[in-house]
């Protein structure tokens, strides 16, 4: 019997992914300052100079990012308060969310809801209020949606008609 050498098992590699990281905020300090995704290997996974897969990166700042490499990962964790598992799993989740919704195909134009109004003032869910021209709220049965540009996405938005 011969055994032939297995192939090299290949992280994933997901640059939308390290993209959507970077504009994260720091784990550790909160930060959106010079944000890099460092990627962090499962315990007794890590082998010098092979990088783990993308979906285990997290937002550092680029100062944490040296400091977790000078003083290790359980020093990091502990003087953080950070749980790198915890953080990946919530990472994931969140990232796996965002590419599961549906594509929203262009917005079409919209007729007036009311000839003589131009915007409407709408409380997003982001939290901010935004001024929408009507002619970028989208129907969609009896609400309208709108592209918030904090959320990076389409937000209904539910107006009632005044008598």
């Amino acid at each position: 019997m011969t055994l032939r050498p297995q192939p090299k098992r290949r992280p994933l590699r997901d640059p939308k992914y390290l993209s959507w990281i970077r504009t994260m905020s720091c784990r550790a300090t909160a930060s959106h300052d010079h944000v890099e995704a460092h990627h962090v290997p499962q315990r007794g996974q890590g082998a010098v100079g092979r990088k783990c897969s993308d979906r285990r990166a997290v937002p550092l700042t680029a100062e944490m990012h040296r400091e977790y490499h000078a003083i290790g990962r359980d020093a990091f964790e502990q003087r953080y308060g950070v749980s790198f598992e915890r953080e990946i799993i919530e990472l994931n989740r969140i990232y796996d969310a965002l590419i599961s919704q549906p594509k929203v195909s262009k917005p079409r134009k919209v007729r007036q809801i009311t000839p003589h109004i131009q915007s409407v003032l709408i409380r997003c869910s982001c939290g901010k209020p935004h001024t929408i021209p009507t002619s970028k709220l989208v129907p969609q049965k009896n609400e309208y949606r709108y592209w918030c540009q904090t959320l990076k996405g389409y937000v209904l938005a539910k107006f009632r008609r005044s008598a």
